[in-house]
């Protein structure tokens, strides 16, 4: 199983990685062809789109199995030991619960562009494969929270280093 995840891991961080890449060079190609030849690239604003929604979509099972989110430490005092612990299953059910509904309207979305032949109004590349990609990458970022959550079990929450490091002085384990 840990193999698995290493392997999606890697999988899902190169396509955010290429993604990035992509959205870096058409920056760079539309600034620069804006600036120095007064001719933007076509279609930058839909390419953009594009490579940010699949860097976003591509990271979320990834942060969400790696218990990565940006957490308030709000509700810690008065949540702790087995409190916390009934806190995070409820968080990891909800989000669970909130990523699959998204992954099914997004896949229904997917599927009613590739019936309508749905398109960017420039480029005209068809809408449905990258919203077909983050639907799934909802769905397994729903998987990923309980999954996450079952695998740390039922034990204290943990912080992370960077968690420790904003809470500063204040935290004491």
């Amino acid at each position: 199983m840990k193999q698995l995840r290493s392997a999606l891991s890697a999988m899902l961080v190169s396509i955010a990685a290429l993604a990035l890449f992509c959205l870096m060079m058409v920056t760079a190609i539309d600034v620069g062809g804006r600036s120095l030849f007064n001719a933007p690239l076509l279609g930058s604003y839909e390419l953009s789109e594009i490579c940010i929604g699949i860097v976003v979509s591509a990271a979320l099972p990834i942060i969400t199995l790696q218990n990565e989110h940006i957490r308030l430490n709000l509700t810690d005092r008065f949540f702790g030991g087995a409190g916390g612990m009934v806190r995070d299953f409820v968080v990891a059910v909800l989000m669970s619960v909130a990523c699959g509904v998204l992954a099914w309207r997004l896949w229904l979305e997917a599927r009613s562009a590739v019936v309508l032949g749905a398109s960017t109004d420039t480029l005209h590349l068809p809408k449905a494969p990258v919203i077909g990609f983050i639907a799934v990458m909802f769905l397994l970022a729903g998987v990923a929270a309980i999954g996450g959550f079952l695998e740390r079990g039922w034990r204290a929450p943990e912080h992370s280093t960077s968690e420790r490091t904003m809470m500063g002085a204040d935290y004491h384990e």
